[in-house]
């Protein structure tokens, strides 16, 4: 499958709208001309190989020759790419096209082919917009220390809590998400959960008293118990002498917590209690 290489251009050879351009390999063996095409790419530390393309969009008409018949499309010997476009302008148009399309996937739910059309790009190219946007947005949110201090929990805790449980530092649960079944056994074994009786991968999730999400996990395998979770999550590193922990009764981890002079609490459940309609 070929695809251009040109800053901002999307064109694939699998495309059903670019059936009518032409993919030109690098001329390797003139050293010379490549070094000429790689400047005009204006791309730093390129190094082309027998797979880099570019497509014809990138050429004058007066590169080109056609054989006769078939009338294929061949460059000329000598030919430069010329045609390419680098402006701010477009870079800033470019990074915004990128971000609708996703913004509407994650508000709206609709689907890639709908997208698509509303966009006037192919699919693929809604799917790479999203995995592109997606990951870079990931990577900054990570620098950020969403887990608040002790001043500011205390601060902002609700006053139904605030009477008797003013240590509470954080709220926590665990949530698993189905994966595809893996080929390999030992894969299978290890991330099959007993409580969703399917292969899942498994994280836990801290909130503040107020509901704020104030700590993320990295995902596990399914088969790992809370308590495992727990502890390789570390969230121990970022507690403090007296905090108190509050979760459900399947975190198993009150002399985890008692060796570090924190305290485990159970929420009050509802059951066996009176209710009211």
């Amino acid at each position: 499958m070929f695809y251009c290489i040109a800053y901002g251009c999307n064109n694939k050879k699998d495309r059903k709208d670019c059936g009518t351009k032409s993919f030109f390999g690098f001329p390797l063996k003139n050293l010379s001309l490549v070094k000429t095409w790689v400047k005009m790419l204006r791309r730093d530390n390129f190094q082309a190989t027998p797979y880099s393309k570019i497509c014809s969009d990138h050429f004058d008409e007066s590169c080109f020759k056609y054989q006769p018949f078939t009338n294929r499309r061949q460059l000329k010997p000598g030919s430069i790419p010329t045609i390419f476009v680098f402006s701010k302008t477009t870079s800033s148009r470019r990074v915004l096209d990128r971000c609708l399309p996703t913004t509407s996937t994650e508000t709206t739910g609709i689907s890639n082919e709908f997208l698509s059309v509303l966009f006037g790009i192919s699919d693929s190219t809604v799917s790479r917009n999203f995995n592109y946007v997606t990951s870079i947005r990931n990577a900054k949110l990570k620098l950020l220390d969403i887990f608040p201090t002790k001043s500011t929990v205390i601060e902002y805790i609700p006053l139904p809590i605030r009477f008797g449980n003013k240590d509470i530092r954080i709220v926590i649960d665990c949530t698993e998400f189905p994966i595809q079944k893996p080929s390999s056994p030992v894969e299978q074994q290890l991330t099959f959960s007993r409580y969703k009786n399917t292969n899942t991968l498994k994280g836990m999730i801290g909130i503040t008293p107020n509901g704020a999400i104030s700590f993320i996990s990295p995902l596990y395998c399914g088969s790992l118990s809370d308590k495992q979770l727990f502890i390789k999550s570390k969230l121990m590193d970022r507690l403090e002498p007296n905090d108190v922990v509050m979760d459900d009764k399947g975190f198993l981890i009150a002399e985890e917590l008692e060796s570090i002079d924190c305290k485990l609490q159970y929420p009050i459940f509802l059951k066996d209690k009176i209710r009211y309609n």
